[in-house]
Protein backbone atom coordinates (compact mmCIF):
# COMPACT_ATOMS: atom_id res chain seq x y z
CA UNK A 1 0.00 0.00 0.00
CA UNK A 2 3.06 2.26 0.78
CA UNK A 3 4.55 1.15 -2.20
CA UNK A 4 1.38 1.99 -4.20
CA UNK A 5 1.10 5.75 -2.98
CA UNK A 6 4.94 6.34 -3.14
CA UNK A 7 4.62 5.88 -6.75
CA UNK A 8 1.24 7.38 -7.53
CA UNK A 9 3.19 10.52 -5.81
CA UNK A 10 5.43 10.16 -8.60
CA UNK A 11 3.22 9.57 -10.69
CA UNK A 12 1.31 12.87 -9.57
CA UNK A 13 4.62 15.20 -9.69
CA UNK A 14 5.80 13.76 -13.26
CA UNK A 15 2.06 14.68 -14.65
CA UNK A 16 2.07 17.66 -12.70
CA UNK A 17 5.70 18.93 -14.35
CA UNK A 18 4.61 17.99 -17.83
CA UNK A 19 1.50 20.01 -16.96
CA UNK A 20 3.35 22.73 -15.87
CA UNK A 21 5.69 22.63 -18.71
CA UNK A 22 2.75 22.14 -21.31
CA UNK A 23 1.39 25.47 -20.12
CA UNK A 24 4.14 27.74 -20.15
CA UNK A 25 4.89 26.16 -23.97
CA UNK A 26 0.82 27.19 -24.52
CA UNK A 27 1.61 30.25 -23.23
CA UNK A 28 4.99 30.90 -24.97
CA UNK A 29 2.86 30.12 -28.47
CA UNK A 30 0.04 32.60 -27.22
CA UNK A 31 2.09 35.47 -26.72
CA UNK A 32 3.79 34.36 -30.28
CA UNK A 33 0.56 34.26 -31.81
CA UNK A 34 -0.39 38.29 -30.50
CA UNK A 35 2.64 39.04 -31.74
CA UNK A 36 2.47 37.91 -35.05
CA UNK A 37 -1.26 39.08 -35.14
CA UNK A 38 -0.09 42.59 -34.18
CA UNK A 39 3.16 42.06 -36.84
CA UNK A 40 0.79 40.82 -39.50
CA UNK A 41 -1.61 43.96 -38.97
CA UNK A 42 1.22 46.36 -39.62
CA UNK A 43 2.39 44.13 -42.64
CA UNK A 44 -1.32 44.64 -43.88
CA UNK A 45 -1.21 48.19 -43.32
CA UNK A 46 2.01 48.96 -44.76
CA UNK A 47 1.22 46.79 -47.94
CA UNK A 48 -2.16 48.23 -48.55
CA UNK A 49 -0.37 51.60 -47.78
CA UNK A 50 2.08 51.52 -49.77
CA UNK A 51 -0.84 51.03 -52.45
CA UNK A 52 -1.81 53.86 -51.86
CA UNK A 53 -4.81 52.36 -49.39
CA UNK A 54 -5.43 50.37 -47.02
CA UNK A 55 -8.77 49.87 -46.98
CA UNK A 56 -8.45 45.88 -48.78
CA UNK A 57 -8.04 43.28 -45.96
CA UNK A 58 -9.43 42.19 -42.74
CA UNK A 59 -10.34 43.95 -39.78
CA UNK A 60 -7.69 44.26 -37.01
CA UNK A 61 -8.12 42.63 -33.19
CA UNK A 62 -8.58 46.03 -31.65
CA UNK A 63 -10.04 49.46 -32.63
CA UNK A 64 -7.12 51.55 -30.56
CA UNK A 65 -3.40 51.24 -30.46
CA UNK A 66 -1.59 52.76 -28.00
CA UNK A 67 0.85 55.44 -29.18
CA UNK A 68 4.27 53.91 -30.26
CA UNK A 69 7.30 55.36 -28.40
CA UNK A 70 9.21 56.42 -31.41
CA UNK A 71 6.00 58.77 -32.05
CA UNK A 72 4.56 59.77 -28.50
CA UNK A 73 6.73 62.96 -28.42
CA UNK A 74 5.76 64.34 -32.14
CA UNK A 75 2.58 63.88 -31.38
CA UNK A 76 1.92 65.50 -28.09
CA UNK A 77 3.69 68.04 -29.61
CA UNK A 78 0.69 69.07 -32.01
CA UNK A 79 -2.05 68.31 -29.07
CA UNK A 80 -2.11 64.56 -28.61
CA UNK A 81 -5.76 62.67 -28.29
CA UNK A 82 -7.71 65.71 -27.83
CA UNK A 83 -6.65 67.07 -31.56
CA UNK A 84 -5.46 64.32 -33.36
CA UNK A 85 -7.73 61.64 -31.94
CA UNK A 86 -6.13 58.33 -30.74
CA UNK A 87 -3.70 55.82 -32.53
CA UNK A 88 -5.89 53.07 -35.08
CA UNK A 89 -3.13 51.04 -36.24
CA UNK A 90 0.10 49.27 -34.68
CA UNK A 91 3.89 50.96 -36.14
CA UNK A 92 4.38 49.87 -39.39
CA UNK A 93 7.43 50.30 -41.06
CA UNK A 94 7.68 50.25 -45.49
CA UNK A 95 10.62 48.82 -47.29
CA UNK A 96 12.85 51.95 -47.18
CA UNK A 97 12.86 52.44 -43.79
CA UNK A 98 10.40 54.80 -42.62
CA UNK A 99 7.92 53.90 -39.67
CA UNK A 100 3.90 55.11 -40.02
CA UNK A 101 1.18 54.96 -37.47
CA UNK A 102 -2.10 55.94 -38.06
CA UNK A 103 -3.95 58.22 -35.73
CA UNK A 104 -7.79 59.07 -36.39
CA UNK A 105 -6.90 62.56 -38.26
CA UNK A 106 -3.68 61.47 -39.65
CA UNK A 107 -0.83 59.30 -40.61
CA UNK A 108 2.37 60.07 -38.10
CA UNK A 109 5.98 59.39 -40.41
CA UNK A 110 9.11 58.79 -38.81
CA UNK A 111 12.14 58.85 -41.63
CA UNK A 112 15.90 57.87 -40.23
CA UNK A 113 17.24 59.21 -43.00
CA UNK A 114 15.81 62.77 -42.85
CA UNK A 115 18.12 66.13 -40.81
CA UNK A 116 16.77 65.70 -37.58
CA UNK A 117 14.26 68.28 -37.98
CA UNK A 118 12.47 66.89 -40.63
CA UNK A 119 12.85 63.48 -39.34
CA UNK A 120 8.79 64.03 -37.93
CA UNK A 121 5.94 64.74 -40.18
CA UNK A 122 3.05 63.83 -41.63
CA UNK A 123 2.06 62.19 -44.41
CA UNK A 124 0.26 64.11 -47.18
CA UNK A 125 -2.65 61.63 -47.34
CA UNK A 126 -4.82 64.81 -48.85
CA UNK A 127 -3.46 64.28 -52.14
CA UNK A 128 -5.03 61.17 -52.13
CA UNK A 129 -8.82 62.85 -52.41
CA UNK A 130 -7.83 63.85 -55.83
CA UNK A 131 -8.82 66.86 -55.64
CA UNK A 132 -8.37 69.46 -58.29
CA UNK A 133 -9.69 73.07 -58.52
CA UNK A 134 -8.86 76.00 -60.09
CA UNK A 135 -6.09 78.16 -58.72
CA UNK A 136 -8.00 81.49 -57.80
CA UNK A 137 -6.13 85.01 -58.40
CA UNK A 138 -5.04 86.29 -55.39
CA UNK A 139 -7.20 88.44 -53.58
CA UNK A 140 -6.12 92.42 -53.20
CA UNK A 141 -7.19 92.11 -49.45
CA UNK A 142 -3.79 91.86 -47.72
CA UNK A 143 -5.14 90.04 -44.39
CA UNK A 144 -6.51 87.05 -46.31
CA UNK A 145 -4.08 84.43 -46.09
CA UNK A 146 -3.81 83.25 -49.42
CA UNK A 147 -1.65 80.14 -50.42
CA UNK A 148 -1.54 77.38 -53.06
CA UNK A 149 -4.24 79.17 -55.52
CA UNK A 150 -6.72 79.18 -52.12
CA UNK A 151 -7.35 81.18 -49.67
CA UNK A 152 -7.88 79.68 -46.17
CA UNK A 153 -11.17 80.30 -44.39
CA UNK A 154 -11.11 82.73 -41.79
CA UNK A 155 -11.45 80.49 -38.60
CA UNK A 156 -8.95 78.13 -40.17
CA UNK A 157 -6.51 80.49 -40.36
CA UNK A 158 -5.28 81.08 -36.59
CA UNK A 159 -5.35 76.67 -36.54
CA UNK A 160 -3.21 76.69 -39.32
CA UNK A 161 -0.72 78.93 -38.08
CA UNK A 162 -0.59 77.55 -34.42
CA UNK A 163 0.11 73.69 -35.67
CA UNK A 164 3.30 75.46 -38.08
CA UNK A 165 2.01 76.45 -41.07
CA UNK A 166 2.72 74.27 -44.32
CA UNK A 167 5.05 72.33 -42.50
CA UNK A 168 2.60 70.53 -40.55
CA UNK A 169 -0.80 71.28 -42.10
CA UNK A 170 0.55 71.40 -45.91
CA UNK A 171 -0.75 73.54 -48.47
CA UNK A 172 -4.65 74.08 -49.03
CA UNK A 173 -6.08 71.66 -51.85
CA UNK A 174 -8.77 73.55 -52.77
CA UNK A 175 -11.08 76.81 -51.50
CA UNK A 176 -13.49 75.98 -48.33
CA UNK A 177 -16.69 74.73 -49.20
CA UNK A 178 -19.99 74.18 -47.39
CA UNK A 179 -21.36 71.23 -46.70
CA UNK A 180 -25.12 71.73 -46.20
CA UNK A 181 -26.40 68.23 -45.14
CA UNK A 182 -23.93 68.19 -42.17
CA UNK A 183 -24.32 71.68 -41.71
CA UNK A 184 -19.98 72.30 -41.49
CA UNK A 185 -17.52 74.41 -43.27
CA UNK A 186 -14.47 72.03 -44.91
CA UNK A 187 -11.23 72.71 -46.16
CA UNK A 188 -8.77 70.26 -47.08
CA UNK A 189 -4.60 70.38 -46.93
CA UNK A 190 -2.09 68.32 -48.19
CA UNK A 191 -1.68 66.82 -44.64
CA UNK A 192 -5.30 67.78 -42.73
CA UNK A 193 -8.51 68.19 -43.37
CA UNK A 194 -10.50 71.22 -41.29
CA UNK A 195 -14.10 71.77 -40.31
CA UNK A 196 -16.18 73.74 -38.39
CA UNK A 197 -19.80 72.97 -37.31
CA UNK A 198 -22.30 76.33 -38.38
CA UNK A 199 -23.81 76.03 -34.87
CA UNK A 200 -19.85 76.11 -33.27
CA UNK A 201 -18.18 79.36 -32.14
CA UNK A 202 -15.51 81.14 -34.35
CA UNK A 203 -12.31 79.77 -32.67
CA UNK A 204 -13.62 76.06 -32.98
CA UNK A 205 -12.28 73.76 -35.25
CA UNK A 206 -12.00 70.32 -35.63
CA UNK A 207 -10.00 68.17 -38.00
CA UNK A 208 -11.62 65.37 -40.63
CA UNK A 209 -10.77 62.13 -40.37
CA UNK A 210 -8.13 61.71 -43.03
CA UNK A 211 -5.78 58.67 -40.65
CA UNK A 212 -9.64 56.74 -40.58
CA UNK A 213 -10.09 57.63 -44.51
CA UNK A 214 -6.99 56.38 -45.46
CA UNK A 215 -6.55 53.34 -43.49
CA UNK A 216 -10.19 52.23 -43.74
CA UNK A 217 -11.19 48.71 -43.42
CA UNK A 218 -7.49 47.72 -41.98
CA UNK A 219 -8.96 49.67 -39.30
CA UNK A 220 -11.56 48.70 -37.29
CA UNK A 221 -12.48 52.22 -35.50
CA UNK A 222 -15.85 53.77 -35.90
CA UNK A 223 -16.22 57.28 -34.95
CA UNK A 224 -19.39 58.45 -32.80
CA UNK A 225 -19.23 61.74 -34.37
CA UNK A 226 -19.71 61.69 -38.12
CA UNK A 227 -19.18 65.40 -39.14
CA UNK A 228 -15.38 64.97 -39.56
CA UNK A 229 -16.06 61.97 -41.94
CA UNK A 230 -14.12 62.65 -45.42
CA UNK A 231 -17.26 62.68 -48.22
CA UNK A 232 -15.63 59.98 -50.88
CA UNK A 233 -18.89 61.11 -53.16
CA UNK A 234 -17.37 64.50 -52.89
CA UNK A 235 -13.73 63.48 -53.89
CA UNK A 236 -13.31 60.26 -55.35
CA UNK A 237 -16.85 58.79 -56.58
CA UNK A 238 -18.51 61.61 -58.72
CA UNK A 239 -16.29 61.70 -62.09
CA UNK A 240 -16.97 64.67 -64.41
CA UNK A 241 -14.30 64.96 -66.19
CA UNK A 242 -14.64 61.83 -68.75
CA UNK A 243 -18.08 63.17 -69.42
CA UNK A 244 -16.69 66.46 -69.84
CA UNK A 245 -14.45 65.74 -72.20
CA UNK A 246 -16.89 63.56 -74.87
CA UNK A 247 -18.58 67.49 -74.93
CA UNK A 248 -15.80 68.63 -75.83
CA UNK A 249 -14.63 72.61 -74.64
CA UNK A 250 -16.99 73.74 -77.28
CA UNK A 251 -19.52 73.01 -75.38
CA UNK A 252 -18.83 73.27 -71.59
CA UNK A 253 -16.32 76.26 -71.91
CA UNK A 254 -13.44 76.48 -69.37
CA UNK A 255 -13.84 75.03 -65.96
CA UNK A 256 -14.63 77.31 -63.19
CA UNK A 257 -14.86 75.01 -59.74
CA UNK A 258 -13.97 71.96 -58.87
CA UNK A 259 -16.41 69.13 -57.97
CA UNK A 260 -18.81 70.72 -55.29
CA UNK A 261 -21.63 69.66 -53.25
CA UNK A 262 -24.69 72.21 -53.86
CA UNK A 263 -27.69 72.97 -51.72
CA UNK A 264 -29.14 70.00 -52.72
CA UNK A 265 -26.81 67.30 -51.80
CA UNK A 266 -26.10 66.46 -55.02
CA UNK A 267 -22.65 66.93 -56.34
CA UNK A 268 -21.64 70.04 -59.23
CA UNK A 269 -19.25 71.00 -61.14
CA UNK A 270 -19.23 74.51 -63.13
CA UNK A 271 -17.79 75.40 -66.22
CA UNK A 272 -18.48 78.21 -68.13
CA UNK A 273 -21.41 77.64 -70.27
CA UNK A 274 -22.90 74.84 -68.48
CA UNK A 275 -23.42 73.21 -64.91
CA UNK A 276 -23.04 69.48 -64.75
CA UNK A 277 -24.75 67.53 -61.65
CA UNK A 278 -24.90 64.08 -60.24
CA UNK A 279 -26.61 62.01 -57.71
CA UNK A 280 -23.90 60.03 -55.72
CA UNK A 281 -27.24 58.01 -54.51
CA UNK A 282 -27.03 56.96 -58.56
CA UNK A 283 -23.44 56.42 -59.48
CA UNK A 284 -21.77 57.36 -62.99
CA UNK A 285 -25.10 59.36 -64.38
CA UNK A 286 -24.76 62.72 -65.07
CA UNK A 287 -26.77 65.61 -66.00
CA UNK A 288 -27.06 69.12 -66.38
CA UNK A 289 -28.71 71.50 -64.04
CA UNK A 290 -31.80 73.25 -65.51
CA UNK A 291 -30.07 76.75 -65.71
CA UNK A 292 -32.60 78.72 -67.24
CA UNK A 293 -34.87 78.04 -64.12
CA UNK A 294 -32.34 78.73 -61.52
CA UNK A 295 -31.35 81.50 -62.69
CA UNK A 296 -34.92 83.10 -63.53
CA UNK A 297 -35.44 82.93 -67.09
CA UNK A 298 -39.27 83.90 -68.24
CA UNK A 299 -40.69 81.01 -71.04
CA UNK A 300 -41.69 82.53 -74.00
CA UNK A 301 -45.39 81.75 -74.89
CA UNK A 302 -46.56 78.13 -75.53
CA UNK A 303 -46.96 78.73 -79.70
CA UNK A 304 -49.19 75.94 -82.19
CA UNK A 305 -46.84 73.96 -84.06
CA UNK A 306 -46.26 75.59 -87.87
CA UNK A 307 -45.20 73.84 -91.20
CA UNK A 308 -41.78 75.52 -91.70
CA UNK A 309 -38.97 73.58 -93.64
CA UNK A 310 -36.53 75.04 -92.01
CA UNK A 311 -37.15 74.35 -88.40
CA UNK A 312 -39.07 71.06 -86.24
CA UNK A 313 -41.52 71.61 -83.76
CA UNK A 314 -40.73 70.99 -80.08
CA UNK A 315 -44.53 69.89 -78.49
CA UNK A 316 -43.79 70.53 -74.01
CA UNK A 317 -47.27 70.63 -73.00
CA UNK A 318 -50.62 69.69 -74.14
CA UNK A 319 -49.66 69.92 -77.94
CA UNK A 320 -47.86 73.64 -77.14
CA UNK A 321 -44.28 74.26 -77.49
CA UNK A 322 -42.06 75.85 -79.79
CA UNK A 323 -39.72 75.61 -83.21
CA UNK A 324 -36.37 75.01 -83.35
CA UNK A 325 -34.40 75.39 -86.49
CA UNK A 326 -33.17 72.84 -88.11
CA UNK A 327 -29.12 73.93 -87.65
CA UNK A 328 -29.60 73.76 -83.87
CA UNK A 329 -30.59 70.55 -84.45
CA UNK A 330 -28.11 68.97 -85.90
CA UNK A 331 -26.03 71.02 -83.57
CA UNK A 332 -27.34 69.74 -80.72
CA UNK A 333 -28.42 66.01 -81.87
CA UNK A 334 -24.76 64.78 -81.49
CA UNK A 335 -24.71 65.78 -77.89
CA UNK A 336 -28.40 64.07 -77.49
CA UNK A 337 -30.59 66.52 -78.50
CA UNK A 338 -33.44 67.44 -75.93
CA UNK A 339 -32.15 64.63 -73.69
CA UNK A 340 -29.24 67.13 -73.40
CA UNK A 341 -30.52 70.77 -73.05
CA UNK A 342 -33.85 69.97 -72.08
CA UNK A 343 -37.06 71.23 -73.55
CA UNK A 344 -36.81 74.88 -75.28
CA UNK A 345 -38.35 77.65 -73.59
CA UNK A 346 -37.84 80.11 -76.07
CA UNK A 347 -38.48 80.78 -80.09
CA UNK A 348 -35.82 81.89 -81.55
CA UNK A 349 -34.88 86.22 -81.52
CA UNK A 350 -32.67 88.32 -82.40
CA UNK A 351 -30.51 89.34 -79.08
CA UNK A 352 -28.78 91.96 -81.34
CA UNK A 353 -28.35 92.45 -85.14
CA UNK A 354 -27.13 89.59 -86.51
CA UNK A 355 -27.03 87.20 -83.20
CA UNK A 356 -30.11 84.98 -82.59
CA UNK A 357 -30.70 83.43 -79.37
CA UNK A 358 -32.84 80.11 -78.37
CA UNK A 359 -32.83 78.64 -74.69
CA UNK A 360 -33.77 75.63 -73.34
CA UNK A 361 -34.55 74.13 -70.21
CA UNK A 362 -30.24 73.93 -69.59
CA UNK A 363 -28.65 76.24 -71.77
CA UNK A 364 -29.08 78.99 -74.05
CA UNK A 365 -27.10 78.94 -77.93
CA UNK A 366 -26.42 81.44 -79.46
CA UNK A 367 -26.58 81.91 -83.59
CA UNK A 368 -25.06 84.14 -85.92
CA UNK A 369 -26.15 82.87 -89.36
CA UNK A 370 -23.71 86.04 -91.06
CA UNK A 371 -20.63 85.05 -89.40
CA UNK A 372 -17.57 83.03 -91.17
CA UNK A 373 -16.42 80.75 -88.37
CA UNK A 374 -18.55 79.70 -85.24
CA UNK A 375 -22.18 80.26 -85.98
CA UNK A 376 -23.15 78.56 -83.32
CA UNK A 377 -22.34 79.07 -79.49
CA UNK A 378 -23.46 78.71 -76.34
CA UNK A 379 -24.18 81.61 -73.91
CA UNK A 380 -22.12 81.54 -70.87
CA UNK A 381 -24.76 80.63 -68.23
CA UNK A 382 -22.39 78.41 -66.49
CA UNK A 383 -20.30 82.13 -65.55
CA UNK A 384 -23.45 83.77 -64.68
CA UNK A 385 -24.59 80.79 -62.22
CA UNK A 386 -20.93 80.97 -60.89
CA UNK A 387 -21.30 84.66 -60.82
CA UNK A 388 -24.49 84.59 -58.83
CA UNK A 389 -24.14 81.55 -56.33
CA UNK A 390 -20.44 80.98 -56.01
CA UNK A 391 -17.90 83.96 -56.48
CA UNK A 392 -16.86 85.83 -53.42
CA UNK A 393 -18.14 83.92 -51.14
CA UNK A 394 -16.10 82.61 -48.21
CA UNK A 395 -17.90 79.17 -48.34
CA UNK A 396 -19.57 77.21 -51.23
CA UNK A 397 -23.70 77.26 -50.53
CA UNK A 398 -25.81 77.84 -53.44
CA UNK A 399 -29.31 79.04 -53.17
CA UNK A 400 -31.68 79.07 -55.53
CA UNK A 401 -34.41 81.88 -55.59
CA UNK A 402 -37.82 81.92 -55.69
CA UNK A 403 -39.07 81.76 -59.30
CA UNK A 404 -42.45 83.96 -59.36
CA UNK A 405 -43.78 83.27 -62.13
CA UNK A 406 -47.28 84.62 -63.77
CA UNK A 407 -49.82 84.17 -66.74
CA UNK A 408 -52.09 86.53 -68.59
CA UNK A 409 -55.54 85.32 -68.36
CA UNK A 410 -55.65 84.70 -72.25
CA UNK A 411 -52.17 82.72 -71.92
CA UNK A 412 -53.56 80.76 -68.94
CA UNK A 413 -57.21 79.83 -71.01
CA UNK A 414 -54.92 78.66 -73.99
CA UNK A 415 -52.63 75.93 -72.29
CA UNK A 416 -55.03 73.41 -70.74
CA UNK A 417 -56.55 72.63 -74.76
CA UNK A 418 -54.84 70.92 -77.44
CA UNK A 419 -57.43 72.53 -79.35
CA UNK A 420 -56.66 76.45 -81.04
CA UNK A 421 -57.27 79.09 -78.41
CA UNK A 422 -61.00 80.31 -78.46
CA UNK A 423 -61.33 84.04 -78.57
CA UNK A 424 -60.94 85.90 -74.94
CA UNK A 425 -63.29 87.46 -73.53
CA UNK A 426 -62.18 90.83 -72.19
CA UNK A 427 -61.16 90.61 -68.49
CA UNK A 428 -58.82 92.47 -65.97
CA UNK A 429 -58.13 90.09 -63.98
CA UNK A 430 -54.84 88.24 -63.84
CA UNK A 431 -53.89 85.23 -62.02
CA UNK A 432 -50.50 84.15 -60.86
CA UNK A 433 -48.98 81.18 -59.46
CA UNK A 434 -45.73 80.31 -58.17
CA UNK A 435 -43.54 77.46 -56.14
CA UNK A 436 -41.52 78.26 -53.19
CA UNK A 437 -38.46 76.21 -54.78
CA UNK A 438 -38.01 75.22 -58.45
CA UNK A 439 -36.68 72.03 -57.81
CA UNK A 440 -38.02 69.87 -55.16
CA UNK A 441 -36.56 66.59 -53.90
CA UNK A 442 -38.47 63.42 -54.29
CA UNK A 443 -40.73 63.04 -51.38
CA UNK A 444 -40.31 66.69 -50.35
CA UNK A 445 -43.30 68.76 -49.94
CA UNK A 446 -43.56 71.93 -52.05
CA UNK A 447 -45.24 75.10 -51.40
CA UNK A 448 -47.48 76.69 -54.07
CA UNK A 449 -48.55 79.89 -54.19
CA UNK A 450 -51.37 82.19 -55.98
CA UNK A 451 -52.14 85.70 -56.60
CA UNK A 452 -55.36 87.12 -57.65
CA UNK A 453 -55.13 90.89 -59.06
CA UNK A 454 -57.65 93.18 -61.13
CA UNK A 455 -55.81 96.29 -62.65
CA UNK A 456 -52.77 96.06 -60.60
CA UNK A 457 -54.93 95.74 -57.42
CA UNK A 458 -55.07 92.87 -54.97
CA UNK A 459 -58.29 90.75 -55.39
CA UNK A 460 -59.26 89.41 -52.03
CA UNK A 461 -61.97 86.56 -51.28
CA UNK A 462 -61.13 84.45 -54.66
CA UNK A 463 -62.03 81.38 -53.59
CA UNK A 464 -58.49 79.36 -55.39
CA UNK A 465 -58.73 75.44 -56.44
CA UNK A 466 -55.79 73.72 -57.40
CA UNK A 467 -55.18 70.45 -59.42
CA UNK A 468 -52.09 68.80 -60.08
CA UNK A 469 -50.56 66.36 -62.58
CA UNK A 470 -49.42 63.55 -60.74
CA UNK A 471 -46.80 61.45 -62.24
CA UNK A 472 -48.87 58.29 -62.55
CA UNK A 473 -51.64 59.95 -64.81
CA UNK A 474 -53.78 60.88 -61.85
CA UNK A 475 -55.32 64.42 -60.96
CA UNK A 476 -54.64 65.61 -57.51
CA UNK A 477 -57.24 68.18 -56.20
CA UNK A 478 -57.12 70.84 -53.42
CA UNK A 479 -59.70 73.66 -52.46
CA UNK A 480 -57.16 76.23 -50.77
CA UNK A 481 -59.85 78.50 -49.52
CA UNK A 482 -60.17 82.32 -50.20
CA UNK A 483 -57.29 84.37 -51.08
CA UNK A 484 -56.57 87.34 -48.72
CA UNK A 485 -56.82 91.04 -48.18
CA UNK A 486 -53.14 91.05 -50.29
CA UNK A 487 -54.73 89.30 -53.06
CA UNK A 488 -52.77 86.18 -52.51
CA UNK A 489 -53.16 82.56 -50.34
CA UNK A 490 -51.15 79.78 -50.48
CA UNK A 491 -50.58 75.90 -49.76
CA UNK A 492 -48.52 73.34 -48.77
CA UNK A 493 -48.64 70.47 -51.36
CA UNK A 494 -48.51 66.55 -50.66
CA UNK A 495 -45.27 65.19 -51.28
CA UNK A 496 -44.79 63.70 -54.15
CA UNK A 497 -42.53 60.59 -54.55
CA UNK A 498 -41.11 60.52 -58.50
CA UNK A 499 -37.55 60.11 -60.04
CA UNK A 500 -35.35 63.11 -60.32
CA UNK A 501 -36.52 65.37 -63.81
CA UNK A 502 -40.05 64.19 -63.57
CA UNK A 503 -41.85 67.73 -64.31
CA UNK A 504 -44.84 68.27 -61.92
CA UNK A 505 -48.18 70.20 -63.82
CA UNK A 506 -50.29 72.45 -61.78
CA UNK A 507 -53.21 74.60 -62.39
CA UNK A 508 -54.66 77.40 -60.10
CA UNK A 509 -57.79 78.48 -60.97
CA UNK A 510 -60.54 80.91 -59.50
CA UNK A 511 -63.55 78.94 -58.32
CA UNK A 512 -67.28 80.45 -59.16
CA UNK A 513 -70.02 78.97 -58.69
CA UNK A 514 -68.63 75.49 -58.58
CA UNK A 515 -67.13 75.66 -61.86
CA UNK A 516 -63.37 76.69 -62.19
CA UNK A 517 -62.75 79.95 -64.07
CA UNK A 518 -59.88 81.56 -64.74
CA UNK A 519 -56.90 78.97 -64.73
CA UNK A 520 -52.87 79.64 -64.07
CA UNK A 521 -50.87 76.70 -65.43
CA UNK A 522 -47.35 76.33 -63.78
CA UNK A 523 -45.07 73.24 -63.30
CA UNK A 524 -41.45 72.60 -61.25
CA UNK A 525 -39.30 69.88 -61.44
CA UNK A 526 -38.39 67.20 -59.01
CA UNK A 527 -34.70 66.82 -58.14
CA UNK A 528 -32.25 66.44 -55.44
CA UNK A 529 -32.44 64.21 -52.54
Amino acid sequence: MLLFNKNRQELLLCLNEKLHRGVLVLKKFIVLLVSIGVIAVGIRIAFDHDKGSASTLGQPTASFYEIDPRFREFYQRLGGEAVLGKGISPKFIDESGKEYQYVVTALLVYDHKATQKQKFYLAPIGRDLNIEEPARPAPEDPTILYRNGHYIYGPFVQVFNDFGGEAIVGEPLADPMFDPSRKITIQYFENLGFYQKESDPEGKVELLYYGLWKCGDACSFVPSKTEGNVDLYLNNDISFESYAEKLTKKITGKQLTGVQKGHDGLYEQVYENIVLVADPLIPGRVTLRPLTTILGYTPDPLQKPVSDARSFFFPVRNGWGYQVRDVIVDFIEPYGGVEFTGLPISEMKEKRPGLMEQCFENLCIEYAPYALFNKIRLKPLGEEYYSKFCGGRDTYLVFLPINIKGESVKEAEALPSEQAPVEQKESELVVYTWTAQALVPSGKQQIVGVGVYKNGVPVPDAEIHLMVNLPDGQIDEYSIGKTKKDGRIFVSMKPIIAPNGTRIVYHACIHENGENGICAEEDYIIWGK
